[in-house]
């Protein structure tokens, strides 16, 4: 996304009511082999905000800003329920990440929703998951099963935690409903909440090549 002449790799979310809105502009640039960002964006200003999405506070955190765990911490802070990772890493790298995604949400003590571009003819890894603020994998995607659902409670709770329930499609939900995605779009890595009507949030992955005529400035 270009905004006043500066290019920034964005997340947003979007639903019927206000449409497209922006959440969050990621700071965390790694500028290395196979993760060329700092050639491709500048930096956002550094803010980590939760933005309601329905009922729910969400908290981006987007692709390597996954290893940042004082934001998940801050994130928790602030009340978020669901930080979002939209990411584009490879196959090799999976479990690592996943790694990174119970962490994140164990720190939070918020839900870890992630989604990943799939290809079958490059090295993206797809599985995307959702993690329990306790650290467990409630559903993650394959090639077999590219869609999940979770519904989750958002009230505090008041005794032990009744078990999340796990979809392969959409529903609406009586609470709130979480969906993550490995798609095979040219965007890499969307992301769906659904919380008491349709929305959004997305944001793009990493370049996996430095093109110097598109360098920031």
């Amino acid at each position: 996304m270009t905004r006043d002449g500066r290019r920034l790799n964005e997340g947003f979310v979007w639903d019927e009511e206000a449409g497209y809105r922006t959440a969050h502009h990621k700071f965390y640039l790694p500028n290395e082999e196979g993760a060329w960002e700092a050639q491709w964006y500048e930096r956002g200003d550094g803010s980590f905000e939760v933005v309601q999405v329905g009922a729910a506070k969400v908290g981006f955190v987007i692709c390597s800003e996954l290893w940042a765990f004082q934001r998940a911490r801050e994130y928790g802070k602030a009340g978020a329920h669901v930080l979002v990772t939209p990411r584009l890493t490879t196959r090799s790298s999976v479990d690592k990440w996943l790694a990174g995604g119970l962490a994140a949400a164990v720190v939070s003590g918020a839900y870890s929703l992630s989604s990943n571009r799939a290809s079958e003819t490059q090295d993206y890894g797809g599985r995307g998951w959702v993690v329990s603020p306790d650290g467990e994998v409630l559903a993650s995607t394959s090639p077999a099963a590219p869609f999940a659902t979770v519904d989750i409670d958002l009230a505090p709770p008041s005794g032990p935690s009744p078990p999340a329930r796990v979809t392969s499609s959409i529903e609406r939900p009586l609470t709130a409903s979480m969906a993550v995605s490995a798609t095979r779009h040219l965007r890499p890595a969307l992301l769906r909440i659904a919380a008491t009507g349709s929305v959004r949030a997305a944001g793009a992955g990493s370049p996996r090549r430095a093109d110097p005529r598109t360098r920031s400035r």
